[in-house]
C-alpha cells in the first residue's frame, strides 16, 4: 500500500492496532488466525468484514487500501461489508454476527 504520509502512516497504524484488538476481545480469535489469506471459515469471514466495516466507518481510506491491508480486492471489501450490513439486519440466522459487530464497535470507543 502506498502510504500518503508520515503522519498518516502513524494515524493508520494505530487505527488498525485498535479496531484489531477490539475485534480480537469481541470475537475470541488471535488476529493472525482471521487475516489469515485462504481462510474460509465463517469466523474468520466475519472478523474480516467487522474489520471492513470499521476501517471504513472510522478512518478515511478507500477500500482499495482496506483490501491492501487485508490482502484482497476492493470489491471483496465492498462485498463483505455490505454482507455484514444485511447480517446486523436480519438478526435471526446472524445474530451471532450482530452481536461481535457490536461488541467490537463498543471495544473500540
Amino acid at each position: 500500500m502506498k502510504v500518503r504520509n508520515k503522519a498518516f502512516s502513524n494515524y493508520l497504524l494505530k487505527e488498525v492496532e485498535d479496531i484489531t484488538t477490539s475485534i480480537e476481545n469481541a470475537c475470541g480469535l488471535n488476529r493472525i488466525h482471521w487475516f489469515a489469506k485462504n481462510s474460509r471459515q465463517r469466523e474468520c469471514v466475519v472478523c474480516r468484514a467487522i474489520f471492513s466495516k470499521m476501517m471504513r466507518d472510522k478512518t478515511n481510506i478507500s477500500l482499495t487500501e482496506i483490501g491492501s491491508l487485508l490482502d484482497r480486492d476492493h470489491t471483496t471489501v465492498l462485498y463483505s461489508i455490505r454482507n455484514l450490513e444485511m447480517w446486523a439486519e436480519m438478526k435471526g440466522f446472524y445474530k451471532d454476527e450482530a452481536e461481535m459487530l457490536t461488541k467490537s464497535e463498543l471495544n473500540y470507543e
